[in-house]
């Protein structure tokens, strides 16, 4: 509460610490003791004419001892922490269990980060492979396939024969992924039995019936191991005197088979020309009639005369197998043991496919063919021999 001397404007004079404070004066009324020191007031100067005085400035308050107290104590503990902060180099240390507790946080914030950050670059990486391998799609007219073009025929196999080999458009990809066949050749029909002497069509039988021959030969002369793979040998061609007016005169022939993409370095394919050594080239040259023969196999909706036809052809191609397995020089330095074997099983087959060849029927030509192909199998000889060669073993699944 302010005094008496506050309200009537006076200003205090300087207080003495050691001297103790007096009472003001009332008003009115005498003081008993004149004071030690009195300040005496300065005498208001004369308003200016025309100006009004101003009034006399708000009185001062006194600091209380107890306010004075609290603030000291405030920078003495600041200045104190200030300086053991200082001399020590480092923040002040916080208590041990919030510390833990933000880390931890902090590393399962990181760790599910990187989770899922590294999922989506995984999926993405994966994606893209797939996408990489398939965006390379595309299709392509039959007459503008050219070889070692990797196709994807799977829409082609559910078609019949007759239907597949008219197909006019092929799915093309990456040789790298997966596929369905490779093309191996391709062959004009001009000058061949499919072409008349005017130049027109000679008909679908011809047509297929140099199909199937010239695309035969050619996988004998451009497979470098034929049995690696189950193959099956597929063609293209006009099926129709309009296409042949067209301009498409031109066999495509392409080798299905099973397991053509193989991851790594140990994988192969029908038409990798990777080196044959000394005995591997003697064993593949000693299989071409063979090779061939079994290339040239009709497809199931051919008439019995040229089923039959082709098993006369697969009995030559046996017997002229055989005499090279076991009288060619060549084939005395992979071993007799080997070539003895797959020699003896083969010639088995011949008396299955005479009887084959010369069937009145198609019941007779089934019962042949199942003896010659299934139950006089070459399989395990010819896997015994491919080991002895240094020849991976044969895929068929």
């Amino acid at each position: 509460m302010p005094s008496d001397a506050e309200r009537d404007g006076l200003r205090p004079g300087p207080l003495e610490p050691s001297a103790p404070l007096s009472p003001a004066p009332r008003l009115g009324s005498e003081p008993a003791t004149p004071p030690r020191e009195q300040a005496e007031p300065r005498p208001e100067p004369e308003p200016a004419p025309g100006r009004t005085a101003r009034s006399a400035p708000a009185p001062r308050r006194l600091r209380t001892t107890a306010t004075s107290g609290r603030r000291a104590r405030a920078t003495a503990q600041w200045e104190e922490t200030l300086d053991r902060v200082g001399r020590a180099g480092e923040p002040v240390p916080t208590p041990r269990f919030w510390r833990v507790w933000w880390r931890g946080l902090a590393a399962v914030v990181v760790l599910i980060v990187v989770a899922i950050v590294g999922g989506t670059l995984s999926g993405t990486d994966e994606d893209a492979e797939a996408e990489g391998v398939y965006a390379q799609v595309r299709l392509v007219l039959a007459d503008q396939l050219r070889p070692q073009d990797c196709v994807l025929a799977g829409s082609l196999f559910d078609l019949g024969p007759r239907e597949r080999a008219a197909a006019e458009k092929v799915s093309v990809t990456s040789c790298w992924g997966p596929h369905d066949g490779v093309v191996f050749g391709r062959l004009p029909l001009a000058g061949t039995a499919a072409e008349t002497s005017g130049g027109g069509f000679a008909g679908a039988a011809k047509v297929r019936e140099v199909a199937r021959l010239g695309c035969a030969e050619r996988f004998a002369e451009e497979t470098r191991d034929p049995y690696s793979h189950d193959f099956t040998i597929q063609a293209l061609y006009p099926v129709t005197e309009a296409e042949w007016e067209k301009g498409r005169r031109t066999v495509v022939c392409w080798a299905s088979a099973k397991g053509l993409f193989q991851e790594g370095e140990d994988g192969m394919s029908l038409f990798d020309h990777h080196n044959l050594d000394e005995q591997q080239e003697a064993f593949h040259q000693a299989l071409k009639p063979l090779t061939r023969a079994r290339a040239e196999r009709p497809d199931e909706e051919e008439s019995l005369r040229t089923e039959r036809r082709w098993a006369a052809s697969m009995k030559r191609a046996v017997e002229e197998t055989v005499h090279r397995l076991r009288f060619d020089d060549g084939m005395g330095h992979f071993g007799t043991a080997a070539a003895a074997d797959l020699a003896d099983v083969l010639a088995t087959q011949v008396p299955a496919w005479d009887a084959a060849a010369k069937a009145k029927d198609e019941d007779a030509y089934s019962e042949a063919w199942g003896e010659a192909e299934l139950e006089r199998s070459f399989g395990t000889e010819m896997a015994e021999a491919r080991q002895v060669l240094l020849l991976p073993p044969v895929i068929t699944e």
